[in-house]
């Protein structure tokens, strides 16, 4: 009962502050449910996934509205994702998220979601529902870092550079990690000067989004001495000096 009252009082919350379809609360579990998922979670921790199955299956064939249905979705994609059955998986955890019902676990069963759609190699997908998690008002540091993370890799896996880039560098000023940080920017500027091409590389180098990594003009500076711009190389190779004080002068 006291989930119930949680769910009332974040649905009030919700409802008064977005524009998105407003969700209902859900109804109490009956006691014989509830014991039921108890038995369900017993058997996953005990390898028993079939016995499990059966049991959630059961569960979602009864009240669409009872509070454990969420709870119920997530577990069997649990198993469906141990599997590798993704389809399934994904098919769960969309569920709960598109559910008219309220689910205070929703920004979970969407990154569980996302997660199988990357597995599915279905990565625009991924990253849209990236886009909707990263709306969530609640959502910690540490699932922020995690979303990014599987946004980094979808964007990469799409041949995206430029934002993969802004992704790492949002990894680095959302990470407190000291040596983490130091590996994000250390990856943004190794994609830099391996992945981009003149136009994205004068966009880096100028663009004050860019503004960590200001050595980028060196490589274009490089690009300008090859097709012998001399003047332009020169201005290039001098900015790049102008941010790097400890390099000699050329």
């Amino acid at each position: 009962m006291f989930r119930i009252f949680l769910t009332v009082l974040a649905i009030i919350l919700l409802n008064s502050c977005t524009s998105a379809p407003k969700k209902v609360p859900p109804r109490p579990a009956k006691e014989a449910d509830l014991q039921l998922l108890k038995s369900a979670k017993k058997d996953i921790i005990s390898n028993r996934t079939s016995r499990a199955k059966m049991k959630l299956e059961k569960l979602l064939a009864g009240d669409p509205s009872s509070e454990i249905i969420d709870d119920a979705h997530i577990e069997l994609g649990d198993i469906y994702y141990s599997e590798e059955d993704y389809q399934k998986a994904y098919q769960n955890y969309v569920a709960v998220v598109q559910s008219k019902i309220f689910s205070p676990i929703e920004a979970e069963a969407s990154y569980k979601a996302a997660r199988a759609l990357v597995k599915m190699g279905r990565f625009d997908e991924a990253i849209a529902v990236t886009d909707s998690l990263l709306r969530y008002n609640k959502v910690s540091t540490q699932s922020v870092l995690n979303i990014y993370k599987l946004r980094f890799f979808c964007i990469q896996s799409t041949g995206r550079p430029m934002d993969a880039i802004k992704t790492l560098l949002t990894l680095a000023d959302t990470e407190s990690d000291a040596k983490r940080k130091g590996s994000y920017r250390l990856k943004a500027i190794d994609f830099v000067e391996s992945q981009l091409d003149e136009k994205d590389l004068n966009e880096v180098a100028y663009n004050s989004d860019y503004k960590e990594l200001q050595g980028t003009p060196f490589r274009l500076g490089l690009l300008d001495f090859e097709n012998k711009n001399f003047s332009d190389s020169r201005s290039r190779l001098s900015r790049v000096s102008s941010v790097m004080p400890d390099t000699e002068n050329i």
